[in-house]
Formats: C-alpha cells, structure tokens, sequence
C-alpha cells in the first residue's frame, strides 16, 4: 500500500488511474493528519455520505478507512481470534481499504433497529449512486464504486507491488 502512496506523491504514472486517484487522496489524509471519519472519504463519496447524514440525521458513522492490516484483524474475528465473524473481505477486498466505504447505526437504538429502518436509509443511499450493503447481509454498510472494483485497485496496494 506505501508504494502506491509514495507513487502518487512523487507523481509517477505507474498506477491505473483510479489507483492513482485513490492513492493521492489517501496520502493527503495521512499527511494532513485527517481526524474526522467522514473527512477520509474521498471526495466524491464524502458529499453523498453527506447527503445521507443530512436527510438520516438519526444515523451515526463509525467507520470509513481502514488500513489493511484492520480488515485482516476484523477478518480473523470469529475465525482465528475470539468473536463473532463480522467480515467476508480481507484487508485489500473492502471498499473501507480505498476510503470507498462507511458503517453506520442508529444513534438512539444502535443496532438493534427493525430492518425497515436500515432499509430506509440504503435505499436512499443507493439513490445517490451507492451500494447499500443490505443487498448483501450488511444492513449498517454503503459504499461507492460506479467506475471500478476493489479487484483493479488491490494490485497497486498490496504489498511487495
């Protein structure tokens, strides 16, 4: 993941232009030391989860970047290590590894809220262009991937590229 930073920061095109996009925007978080959740979007995302708190005012947003090695240990959660599993992705298979992605609940009910409710928001969220991770089995997810998938962005992050 470092090397597809420092590619974007010293302005080399080996990356694709979406990695390279993502890769910028990620390093400008890390250098601007960016502390909140929804500021680590990327932009185009960060104004639709915007939206969406606006018209959810109800909802709070817990997690947007996550570093590879966060979703490995989310990932070995009810596997590996003590717990319940609360992730399918491994670190580099998530939009939450490319500030794509954002978890939520309710500020009043936490999680425990009928599915009508997550429902409400998720289809406002796709509204705007977005997943809603209820499609899916993740009732407090939404991410945003209209021009590629995590599958083209992993090769320019993972280790040793």
């Amino acid at each position: 993941m470092f090397k597809a930073l420092f590619e974007a920061l010293l302005g080399t095109n080996r990356l694709n232009s979406n990695a390279f996009m993502i890769a910028k925007h990620i390093a400008s978080i890390v250098l601007q030391e960016k502390k909140g959740l929804v500021e680590k979007l990327y932009p185009d995302f960060k104004i639709k989860a915007e939206q969406i708190q606006q018209k959810f005012p109800e909802i709070t947003i817990i997690s947007t970047l996550r570093t590879f090695k966060m979703q490995d240990d989310l990932y070995a959660q009810g596997r590996t290590t003590p717990g319940t599993i609360v992730t399918a992705a491994k670190g580099g298979q998530s939009y939450h590894n490319y500030c794509l992605a954002f978890d939520f609940y309710f500020t009043d009910t936490h999680w425990d809220s009928p599915r009508a409710r997550w429902e409400k928001v998720g289809v406002y969220a796709e509204s705007l262009g977005c997943v809603w991770g209820g499609r899916f089995g993740d009732l407090g997810h939404v991410e945003w991937h209209p021009t590629f998938t995590w599958q083209e962005l992993y090769p320019h992050f993972k280790d040793g590229n």
